[in-house]
């Protein structure tokens, strides 16, 4: 008897400090949740289950961590687990069936709004699952719809290329063994490739074959690719046709092993890699939520940016090196000009004097005195002594000395002409830069995956009479000279842009939204520097969600005024995508800052948002806003 009354009174004492324990495990993981931090929330909330695991909420929570990194299958064993311990709260079920939403799972997910509704039909997660449910049912008939009517469609493309078979095969009605699902689509749909085969295809097939096959793999499914990760990780590595590269990437980022996100994080940071086949590594792995690859996308962007601020700086070095040897050149083209018009005026001089002296003094040769025919006596000038032959010979001597003289200087004068057109190409080009890099681009956007490559622009302009070629300029003539006709004539020079330059602008923005869909807080101030370098009209919205979901609400004006636009005729999914983004930012905003106005703008979205995904994702942040450890 004295024993159990000393256990009792230990467990008087250890169960309310174990009880402490578990809420203050529970409040830090919620938070922590809420700020993005999601590796360091699941340890919070897998010590409140080691604390309390009769307790539903820890596996509640772990199911909605899990859900936020992608991790479905983890997060669907804790969502059930939950209901087995608590089958009366309707916010188990309410969030299990966004999880088969997200899965295409429209059978589970209205069975989980069913519960929803039974347990609490006048809540406001009661209501927002009844709309939800609603929604599903909604676009599930047109699902149906639109699913007859493509497989009308099929049918008849169907039928049109068995007419037209005979024509493109060989006698026999075979096309050739190569081909063999690849050219026939009926067949491919029939009969799927086994994926050992297609790799062997991308390997040693033809051209067509190889591309082909590649454009095909990431169709498979995970458990598949797993099988030649392998083989893929070598295609990579060896192949030189970026259309194969580029598709076996996506494939590999989807098999989400750590071989293949090793691969896909080098491709990243080689800074030989094409940004074109950056970009789709990038694309591979931007769904995941993993500290590490964060760590990579954090570094890869300060590398860009630190490689910009060199360049900017290195360009400014040059522009006033540069601008030093011109005006030295500058210099030199004076005093050359001055020692011109100096032997110029001494050749004439001399040459005045050999005239006078063979007019007057006669020819050499002749006597003295001697005029030639037709000049009068008396025209010779007072006092002036006739020149001797030899005299006559060295002043005609000296005028070549000066004549070769004044050649040399000409070509001299010349070269530093030709040197004064190469510095200023060099400067303009890289005063082009610099002004290039100060503009805010209006002809990029990321949001559609088939953006054109960019095409060069002129290096040079020229402006001047007509009837001249652009760029070209008279031997010797700088720019800026005076042309036949009155018209100036000078060259702008422009920085030559590549499709490479653009795609780096692409990849770093790239970069900057997947940092910002991982949370990664700690890269909030290299985003803003990549931002500064790299930003384009078009990405603003984005980079105010980005900045949002890293703790920095100063966009939110316009991100609210976004959800109040009309949707796009194009891109309409990547819309969808951004105005969810939005709605949740919102929630976390109004869960710091209470603001009834933007709360009543999430409740109307929740009942009248014209897709589904909106109205959704509207009722989650209705719902968390209303949710609490304890409840």
């Amino acid at each position: 008897m004295k024993k159990i009354f000393i256990l009792m009174i230990i467990a008087g004492i250890c169960i309310p400090l174990l009880s402490a324990d578990y809420i203050d495990f529970i409040n830090e993981g919620v938070i922590l949740l809420k700020q993005g931090k999601i590796t360091e929330s699941i340890r919070f909330f897998e010590k409140a289950r080691g604390s309390q695991p009769s307790s539903p909420y820890p596996y509640y929570y772990l199911g909605e961590a899990y859900y936020a990194i992608g991790k479905k299958k983890e997060a669907l064993d804790n969502y059930t687990r939950a209901i087995e311990i608590d089958n009366t709260n309707p916010d188990f079920y309410y969030s299990l069936a966004h999880l088969y939403i997200s899965e295409g799972n429209y059978e589970e997910a209205i069975k989980s709004l069913d519960e929803v509704i039974k347990i609490a039909p006048s809540s406001i997660t009661g209501k927002s699952a009844k709309k939800l449910k609603e929604d599903i049912q909604a676009s599930q008939e047109n699902r149906e719809m639109v699913q007859k009517w493509s497989r009308m469609e099929e049918e008849r493309k169907k039928q049109e290329e068995e007419k037209s078979a005979k024509t493109q095969t060989g006698p026999q009605g075979m096309f050739p063994p190569e081909f063999a699902g690849l050219t026939q689509e009926g067949a491919a749909k029939e009969e799927k490739i086994p994926v050992e085969q297609l790799i062997k295809r991308i390997k040693f097939g033809t051209e067509k074959i190889r591309h082909q096959s590649a454009s095909i793999l990431p169709g498979y499914e995970q458990a598949d690719l797993i099988k030649v990760m392998a083989d893929m990780i070598t295609i990579i590595k060896e192949s030189k046709e970026i259309p194969v590269r580029k598709n076996v990437l996506l494939a590999l980022g989807k098999t989400e092993s750590p071989e293949a996100i090793d691969t896909v994080l080098n491709i990243i940071q080689d800074k030989n890699e094409l940004f074109d086949i950056k970009i789709t590594a990038l694309d591979s792995i931007a769904r995941l939520r993993r500290d590490d690859i964060a760590a990579v996308l954090r570094n890869t962007l300060k590398t860009l940016v630190d490689k910009r601020e060199n360049e900017r700086a290195e360009a400014q070095k040059n522009i006033k090196d540069i601008t030093a040897k011109v005006e030295s050149i500058e210099s030199q083209k004076i005093a050359l000009n001055m020692q011109i018009n100096q032997e110029e005026q001494k050749r004439m001089e001399l040459q005045q004097k050999i005239g006078v002296s063979e007019m007057f003094g006669g020819m050499p040769g002749e006597p003295a005195g001697m005029l030639p025919p037709g000049v009068m006596q008396g025209m010779q000038p007072a006092g002036q002594t006739p020149l001797t032959l030899q005299e006559i010979q060295k002043i005609r001597t000296e005028i070549r000395k000066i004549e070769d003289s004044l050649t040399k200087k000409r070509s001299d004068l010349a070269n530093l002409d030709k040197q004064l057109i190469e510095l200023q190409q060099q400067k303009g080009k890289y005063e082009a830069l610099l002004w290039q890099r100060e503009q805010k681009r209006t002809d990029i956007s990321i949001s559609s995956a088939s953006t054109p490559p960019a095409t060069s622009t002129p290096v040079t302009t020229q402006y001047g009479p007509p009837g001249m070629e652009p760029g070209i300029l008279p031997p010797g003539m700088p720019p800026g000279v005076m042309m036949p006709g009155g018209a100036p004539t000078f060259e702008v020079y422009r920085y030559e842009e590549t499709s490479e330059d653009k795609n780096e602008i692409i990849f770093a923005l790239k970069v900057i939204r997947a940092l910002g869909n991982m949370r990664d807080r700690q890269g909030l101030s290299i985003i803003k520097k990549g931002w500064d370098e790299y930003g384009v009209e078009n990405e603003k919205i984005y980079y105010f969600l980005t900045l949002a979901r890293l703790g920095d609400f100063n966009g939110i004006p316009a991100l609210v005024e976004r959800i109040g636009m009309d949707y796009p005729q194009t891109d309409l999914a990547g819309e969808i995508e951004l105005r969810k983004g939005i709605i949740e930012v919102l929630g976390e905003y109004i869960a710091q800052k209470p603001d009834p106005k933007l709360q009543g703008l999430i409740e109307f979205l929740s009942e009248e948002g014209i897709y589904p995904e909106i109205k959704g994702a509207a009722a989650s942040v209705l719902a968390s806003l209303t949710k609490a450890p304890g409840k």
